[in-house]
Order: C-alpha cells, then sequence, then structure tokens
C-alpha cells in the first residue's frame, strides 16, 4: 500500500504523519512491511506561524485527510482501521480497532459522510464524520468467485448523495445514499481501477487504470 497521503492541508491547519526512524536496515520483506506501518506520530501545525497545536503518538494511519469543513482528521490503516479525530482538541471521537487488510477512505465534500473501503471483506461502509456511527455497509460482491481483484476506489459525487466504487466483477457500481441502493452499473473490463473522481459538472466520471489507462465515463 505505500506511504499514501501522509500530508493533510485544510486551511489553516497541517496534519503530518511522522514515521520513526529505524534502528537498522530491515532484514526482510516482511519487517520492511511492518515498519512501513509501524506506529507513528500525527502532528498538527498551524500554517500562519508554524505552532504546534498538537502530537498524536502511538498511531499508524497510512491516509489523512481533513474534512472540508475542516472540524474532523480521518485517519486509515490497514492494521488499525478508520480513526477520526475532534481536530479542535485533537479527541478520538471514533475508533474501529479492525485489522481490514488494506482499503481506503472518501469523504463526502458537504462534509458529513465517510466510506471505508475493506478489502478482506468486499464492501464498504458508510459512517458519520461527526461520531462514526455505520448509516449503511454496501457490498462490492459481484458473481465472478474468485474475483478478479478488489479495489480500493470509490469517490463521493459534489452533491454528497452519490458514491462510485468497484465491485469485485471490476464494474463500477453507482450507489444512491439516500435511496440505499445502486442506481448505475458501468461495465467495467480487465483492468484494475486505482482511482475514481467525479467531474465537478456531476455529470462524468474519471478512472485511472493500474496500467496508466484513464477512462472518461458518461453518467
Amino acid at each position: 500500500m505505500g506511504d499514501r497521503k501522509s500530508v493533510s492541508v485544510h486551511d489553516t491547519l497541517i496534519a503530518v504523519r511522522q514515521l520513526p526512524l529505524p534502528r537498522s536496515a530491515p532484514k526482510s520483506t516482511e519487517e520492511m512491511l511492518t515498519n512501513r506501518i509501524s506506529a507513528s506520530t500525527i502532528v498538527l501545525y498551524n500554517i500562519n506561524n508554524g505552532s504546534l497545536i498538537a502530537r498524536i503518538t502511538d498511531t499508524s494511519p497510512v491516509e489523512l485527510k481533513f474534512t472540508p469543513d475542516g472540524t474532523r482528521l480521518v485517519g486509515f490503516s490497514p492494521t488499525e482501521g478508520l480513526t477520526i479525530w475532534d481536530t479542535v482538541d485533537m479527541t478520538i471521537v471514533y475508533e474501529n480497532d479492525q485489522r481490514i487488510g488494506g482499503g481506503a477512505i472518501a469523504i463526502s465534500p458537504n462534509s458529513l459522510l465517510i466510506a471505508e473501503t475493506r478489502l478482506e471483506h468486499h464492501d464498504v461502509v458508510i459512517h458519520l464524520a461527526a461520531n462514526g456511527a455505520v448509516l449503511n455497509t454496501i457490498s462490492l460482491a459481484g458473481r465472478s468467485f474468485p474475483p478478479r481483484y478488489v479495489s480500493e476506489a470509490a469517490a463521493f459525487s459534489n452533491d454528497s448523495k452519490m458514491l462510485a466504487v468497484v465491485n469485485t466483477d471490476s464494474n463500477i457500481v453507482i450507489w444512491d445514499l439516500v435511496l440505499g441502493k445502486p442506481s448505475m452499473l458501468l461495465p467495467g473490463d480487465a483492468t484494475q481501477i486505482d482511482a475514481i473522481v467525479y467531474h465537478p459538472n456531476g455529470h462524468m466520471l474519471a478512472t485511472a487504470g493500474q496500467d496508466g489507462t484513464i477512462v472518461l465515463w458518461s453518467i
């Protein structure tokens, strides 16, 4: 999974994940991977004057994101799952502490929802950003077994009412979050999709494949 987004910025805040310095070079691939997700420190700074606002120790997110309104900092780790901090005092408002073997997070533009993709479970969990409460769990299981692959990609529409995800058959499924059911299926191919994003007009999707292919979808 690598070190994905270990820096996140919102308005006057910047959150940075700092990894501990290794005492010696890793002796095996297993040791190297363990070091990459080992406990680290998150520091929160004020951009205007560089002052330290908070320091969070003994945590290991591989991805950090602020909600658009800046009230929550969201961290994701394959070993610790999802953690949500209140940016006012950096207290934890939610943590699931569940090893899920991989995945990613997406945050709705209206700052109300967090989508957590869980690779081992082949699903996406929709949380309330305010307190982490689970609103819905969306299964990504397709008809093929074993699946062609499991994607980590997910994206909210600009109005926060739709969520685009990739199922295990490599099809793009657009879920209506208001009705709680799929509204559209875009047939995929054998190319693994690593990223999805909505166009600002809300009528197009862009996907990026592992092979470097970029596809624009009309929806």
